[in-house]
């Protein structure tokens, strides 16, 4: 009767040598191991077939993998009870369902990580090119400007975003402003653009850049005097 220690070292091997990662040592010790048991040479043909593997993946499924491979074990261990034998194919031994189960168990647990592992990266990975980002106004508020209508008058100067584009477009009140007025400190703005979105700004004076993702520009309102000042974090272009 084979030992709890043997069922898991079978389906170890097995799992290695359909995985591609046993070695010498490991390939001659499964080679030994099924000479003297054909019911593990069974299993290990069984497993190869994709068939087979995937209709006790469905049925393993349906229930607790744990409670089940307890139940194996307590059948195996029990020594008051003749060994039940099972019509598999051929008539295996509990045993050798039980390597099944062991494989089956840690094909799935292996599949499950790396399925989980998958959706993970796929759900944090926001889509290049997706047209995102927050801008800060002078007087402390926030808007999305992906989310919520942006069209207002700030500092005599129309700001307005439409299909990826935050414009700053001078009004007349603007133009006729006298040059007293106009040597005045405007309002700064900042522009920031999420990981994974991108976004064009046109300033005031006509200049367009396009912040790429995790950027962020700091610039006014509107221009005074000769000087053309932004502060950049980040690409810009």
């Amino acid at each position: 009767m084979k030992k709890e220690k043997d069922i898991y070292r079978d389906a170890a091997l097995i799992r290695k040598i359909i995985c591609g990662e046993a070695n010498d040592l490991e390939k001659n010790e499964f080679e030994k191991r099924i000479k003297e048991d054909p019911d593990l040479e069974e299993v290990y043909k069984q497993i190869q077939d994709k068939s087979y593997l995937q209709s006790h993946f469905e049925n393993y499924r349906k229930y607790s993998w744990e409670k089940a491979y307890v139940r194996f074990l307590q059948q195996i261990q029990d020594k008051s009870k003749p060994s039940r034998v099972l019509p598999i194919r051929r008539r295996w031994t509990v045993a050798s369902v039980a390597v099944v189960a062991v494989v089956l168990i840690s094909f799935s647990t292996l599949h499950y990580y790396q399925s989980k592992t998958q959706t993970e990266l796929h759900t944090n990975v926001i889509n290049p090119g997706t047209k995102k980002a927050k801008l800060s106004l002078g007087d402390g508020g926030i808007i999305d400007v992906d989310k919520q209508k942006v069209d207002m008058i700030v500092d005599g100067v129309r700001v307005r975003y439409r299909e990826g584009v935050l414009s700053y477009e001078p009004t007349n009140d603007t133009r006729l402003q006298t040059k007293e007025s106009a040597k005045a400190a405007s309002q700064a703005n900042e522009l920031f653009i999420p990981r994974g979105g991108e976004n064009t700004l046109i300033l005031s004076d006509g200049t367009k850049v396009r912040l790429n993702a995790s950027s962020k520009l700091t610039y006014p309102i509107r221009f005074t005097g000769d000087r053309r000042v932004v502060t950049l974090e980040g690409e810009a272009y």
